[in-house]
């Protein structure tokens, strides 16, 4: 199942355990616990969650489920040539964009580093699972670029006075 960026990870836990089990469940009827990350085995799965009942919300009890939670190395897939900043963007707002554009929910994430602060500078940032995320484990390295800016044509072409064409020597 695909997350939805658009939702919060509880949410989409839910949506998880409800789309297996044909089921209405949210957090009015049932707590999620903290995922413990586990070792796969027979079940490949990497993290374990138990859920437990709300009182008189019409279920009893608790139960373990597991599920894969996305690697942020091996599951979330990153640009080949890196991100592009134009050396304005804070350290949120870059957050962001690189939440929207890996298709990842940001709450769930935290990205460290330090943006390149000129022209033509390349840093490596990192971008990882938050403690505790229902949805990623792990961490990954994203190259970040400020590339050079667009030079002035002007500016370029310093000599504008040509000498012209030699004529052709027969």
């Amino acid at each position: 199942m695909k997350i939805d960026i658009t939702k919060t990870a509880i949410v989409n836990a839910f949506a998880l355990i409800n789309a297996a089990n044909a089921l209405t469940l949210d957090a009015t009827k049932v707590t999620l616990g903290a995922p413990a990350p586990r070792t796969p085995g027979a079940n490949p799965r990497n993290t374990t969650l138990t859920l437990t009942a709300v009182a008189d919300q019409g279920y009893t009890g608790t139960v373990d489920v597991t599920y894969t939670r996305l690697g942020m190395g091996s599951g979330v897939a990153v640009p080949e040539f890196g991100f592009h900043t134009d050396g304005t963007t804070t350290l949120p707002a870059f957050k962001t964009a690189v939440a929207t554009s890996l298709g990842l929910v940001e709450a769930e994430i935290d990205v460290t580093g330090t943006l390149p602060a000129t022209e033509g500078e390349s840093v490596t940032m990192v971008v990882a699972a938050k403690a505790g995320s229902l949805l990623y484990v792990g961490t990954q390295n994203l190259t970040v670029d400020w590339p050079q800016g667009d030079v002035a044509l002007a500016d370029a072409v310093t000599v504008q006075d040509l000498d012209g064409f030699d004529p052709v020597v027969a």
